[in-house]
């Protein structure tokens, strides 16, 4: 679940899918890229979670190779 709103990057998303984006001149067109954006966003968050989870486990191993600090767990992996 996320934490942020995602409005702007549904709206840049969308902005990405069609160049000519203008919600004011063409708002039929304008909903149907939102709805395309809105859709891919779950698989945008979970790449980025992948990510997130990936460098904080090559962090963690680097700092656990120091031995100085205690890691905690990740708080990027998924919760089961």
């Amino acid at each position: 679940m996320t934490t942020t709103d995602t409005d702007d990057l549904t709206e840049r998303i969308a902005r990405a899918l069609d160049k000519n984006f203008n919600p004011g001149r063409y708002p039929i067109m304008a909903a149907m890229f939102m709805d395309y954006a809105a859709a891919i966003l779950p698989e945008v968050e979970a790449e980025v979670r992948k990510a997130k989870a990936e460098a904080w486990e090559e962090c963690a191993t680097e700092i656990k190779m120091q031995g100085t600090v205690q890691v905690p767990d990740n708080p990027y992996e998924e919760q089961e």
